[in-house]
């Protein structure tokens, strides 16, 4: 099927009735989709399922107004303009060559040369969303969003370091060096052979070193692209999940629920995954982790606590009642600190005291001019 290519200059609006540069085959689409009533988010989705499932984003995540515009400019750069006119690039081609610009149907959005080289691909710049036929080198690397409904960065990282490890961090770790893999809570343990990270139109994801052989396989699923969306994701809780979804009119998608259904988990159980030493978990800090039916992570604050933030369960909890204290009030915590100086200044004397009769001893054994 040919692709349906975009000429420069044109734009489209975000608006409430939807404004989508589709795919040929109609699966994708890249425009405005509306988050909240009013707000938009500039991404590609899977166009053809009732979900609308965002699989890439512009502008850091972040909501614009009704209004707002994307124009792929005259000089073949993508732009953003807000209704009050301000303008932020959303991709930059690599040449001054660019003739139109494609949504295509692997999900990748490109600004192409008149000889269809790619300038610019929104596949080199992955989110959270690794798809297939994408390619995932040595540093490549998805980022959780923050919660369902808020693309904005969130805790946790998917990465193929230059070593060759394929690991999975929160992103208060590591502090000093990706290089270091002891702060992962997932990892391939490919030092030195990993190279590229695969997913064929098989759906299956795997490792390969440089010589192109298999090293690792990440996720295995038997439904053919041909019949079923695929998608792999670093979830805003830290898990890394494969997706399947049944087309319509797949010839062999009997039986399957018209919904993503997980394929395989990593970690397999992220409650667990993550400890003290490496960072806050999928819950926050003060929580209570466990998996739930579906082999989410459910979070809970102890009793006498309650998240920080109501609408985010995965926020930390806070303290609902006062720290008790066994000092009544000033006066007492005054006399306190006053005894606690007064402990310091006898326990210093009799150090001095100690010391000063070892020196005594001392003289008496040696006196002065023997």
């Amino acid at each position: 099927m040919s692709q349906r290519n975009i000429s420069l200059g044109t734009s489209i609006t975000a608006t409430s009735n939807g404004s989508a540069w589709e795919s040929a085959s109609g699966d994708f689409a890249f425009g405005f989709k509306e988050i909240t009533d009013g707000a938009f988010l500039l991404a590609v989705w899977f166009n053809k399922i009732h979900e609308k499932t965002v699989v890439w984003w512009a502008n850091s995540g972040k909501l614009v107004q009704r209004g707002s515009k994307v124009r792929v400019t005259t000089d073949g750069r993508l732009v953003l303009t807000d209704p009050e006119g301000q303008q932020t690039s959303i991709a930059v081609p690599t040449g001054n060559n660019v003739s139109y610009a494609a949504m295509l149907d692997t999900s990748n959005f490109v600004l192409a040369s008149e000889n269809a080289v790619n300038q610019w691909q929104s596949f080199d710049q992955p989110t959270d969303t690794f798809l297939p036929t994408q390619q995932f080198i040595k540093d490549s690397r998805l980022l959780a969003r923050f919660s369902a409904d808020n693309y904005t960065n969130g805790r946790f990282k998917f990465i193929l370091q230059q070593d060759g490890n394929l690991v999975i961090y929160t992103t208060e770790y590591p502090l000093e060096s990706v290089s270091s893999s002891k702060n992962a809570y997932w990892a391939s343990d490919t030092v030195g052979t990993g190279y590229q990270l695969m997913f064929n139109q098989s759906g299956v994801i795997y490792l390969i070193a440089q010589n192109k052989t298999i090293i690792q396989t990440i996720s295995s699923e038997t439904s053919s692209t041909a019949n079923f969306y695929h998608r792999a994701v670093l979830d805003f809780d830290g898990v890394f999940r494969h997706y399947v979804y049944p087309k319509a009119g797949g010839s062999s998608t009997g039986g399957w629920r018209e919904s993503w259904s997980v394929s395989n988990s990593i970690p397999p159980n992220i409650c667990t995954a993550i400890t003290a030493d490496i960072g806050r978990g999928a819950c926050g800090f003060n929580s209570l982790c466990q998996l739930g039916d579906d082999q989410r992570p459910k979070c809970q604050c102890p009793h006498g606590y309650s998240f920080l933030d109501p609408n985010n369960e995965m926020s930390d909890c806070k303290q609902d009642f006062e720290s008790q204290s066994c000092i009544k009030d000033s006066h007492d915590k005054d006399n306190l600190i006053g005894a606690e100086i007064f402990v310091l200044v006898i326990a210093f004397v009799l150090l001095l005291f100690s010391e000063m009769e070892t020196v005594g001893r001392r003289s008496s054994l040696f006196p002065m001019g023997e």
